[in-house]
């Protein structure tokens, strides 16, 4: 498909209880996580964008991903234990909105 627009896929790692090793970003590295969807992305021709951020729930550039994969633990609305920001309430309904559709 020559000129096509490649979809984008969001990997969202939030660990609001324990944090999986396959999740940890060390040094400022992609976790395993993010390398291995990377590396499905390369050969299947979709775009990744990795975030620990629950914000992302809340911005107009949620609505553009084609897909979500989840690797989480916990209550997404709260701080956790990887100290990034939690999922807002309008977040979680913007995701459960899009979930239904």
């Amino acid at each position: 498909m020559i000129g096509a627009k490649r979809k984008t896929v969001l990997v969202f790692t939030k660990s609001s209880g324990w944090e999986h090793d396959v999740v940890k970003r060390i040094g400022g590295k992609p976790s395993i996580v993010d390398d291995a969807v990377n590396e499905m992305g390369n050969k299947y021709g979709f775009k990744v964008n990795a975030t620990k951020d629950g914000r992302i729930f809340d911005s107009n550039e949620f609505h553009s991903y084609a897909a979500v994969v989840f690797f989480t633990t916990g209550d997404l609305t709260t701080l956790g234990t990887d100290g990034k920001p939690p999922m807002t309430p309008k977040g979680k309904q913007t995701l459960l909105e899009a979930v239904q559709k």
